[in-house]
């Protein structure tokens, strides 16, 4: 049974029987449950990179060089995500950086005010082909005068390949630690194919 019939029928069943059960009417409600969990989607980058993404996440563009979704499918014209949204940017580094990751990290947060840097155990269910380190580097940017987007940047290495994996969310985003454990969970999923 899903959320809605549940509500529905504990509705129909608290109007009817109100006055004299209602102390049953939470234990009906709370046997519906939770709804149900959310299926994850793989997508190949060009035959080289595998990764996961939650499927109620929209793309926005799905290419051989990068992946690009966002949080809810209604955007208003012009407007990449509205505010208790959020967009998730994947994509490989090429070429790679001579610099290594320091160079990747300074190209990256550029024009950012840095808020935080972490590094962030792997726990990569890819093994051998999923990132041997990662990097959790979250920061500010503005958008125009008093408007600021917070990127969670998690930076992938495997075997001296580089992939980002970006979470751009606006500050103040009730939603925003959900939507680092959504973008952490991507780039734990990350697997090189070649």
């Amino acid at each position: 049974m899903n959320r809605a019939t549940c509500t529905i029928r504990a509705f129909k069943f608290k109007l009817k029987y109100l006055r004299t059960v209602s102390p049953f009417i939470v234990l009906f409600v709370s046997a519906c449950g939770a709804a149900t969990p959310v299926e994850w989607v793989h997508y190949t980058f060009g035959g080289r990179l595998s990764i996961q993404y939650p499927s109620d996440w929209y793309s926005v563009s799905l290419t051989d060089e990068r992946i690009d979704i966002i949080s809810a499918k209604d955007r208003a014209s012009g407007v990449v995500i509205q505010q208790s949204q959020a967009e998730i940017i994947v994509k490989m580094i090429v070429p790679t950086p001579k610099g290594g990751m320091q160079e990747l990290m300074k190209s990256s947060l550029m024009y950012d005010v840095v808020l935080s840097r972490q590094d962030v155990p792997v726990n990569n269910p890819g093994g051998k082909n999923g990132c041997d380190s990662l990097i959790e580097i979250v920061s500010q940017e503005e958008m125009g005068p008093g408007a600021f987007i917070v990127n969670s940047n998690y930076l992938c290495d495997i075997r001296g390949r580089y992939v980002v994996t970006q979470l751009r969310n606006w500050l103040g985003d009730q939603n925003q630690v959900k939507f680092q454990e959504t973008a952490l969970r991507i780039a734990r999923s990350i697997q090189m194919l070649d």
